[in-house]
């Protein structure tokens, strides 16, 4: 598979297999994205947010958490592409972030 293929597979707005699909198929729901947008000739960037289930039962938690990722990604001719992900989840309290 090219990287182009590649792309259009899984990273493209319109990708058959994205990571919006993924997340709707692991229960998360209210998941809306960004189109990616340039930000230099070798960068784009766009946001994905979503409400994630919390299956762990303590009292005065929500039933569902929101959440917002932060996208850059970086590609590299034929040679490769590089993506951050920065994770932060909001209205759960103490709860943790990911990058």
């Amino acid at each position: 598979m090219t990287l182009d293929e590649f792309f259009h597979q899984f990273l493209s707005d319109d990708a058959p297999a994205s990571l919006v699909s993924h997340h709707r198929a692991t229960g998360d729901f209210d998941v809306k994205t960004t189109e990616w947008e340039d930000t230099d000739n070798i960068s784009k960037t766009r946001c994905i947010s979503y409400s994630h289930p919390i299956s762990t039962k303590i009292s005065m938690a929500p039933a569902a958490g929101k959440a917002t990722k932060s996208q850059v990604m970086q590609r590299f001719g034929d040679h490769g592409i590089c993506i951050d992900s920065e994770i932060r989840t909001n209205d759960v309290p103490l709860a943790d972030c990911f990058y």
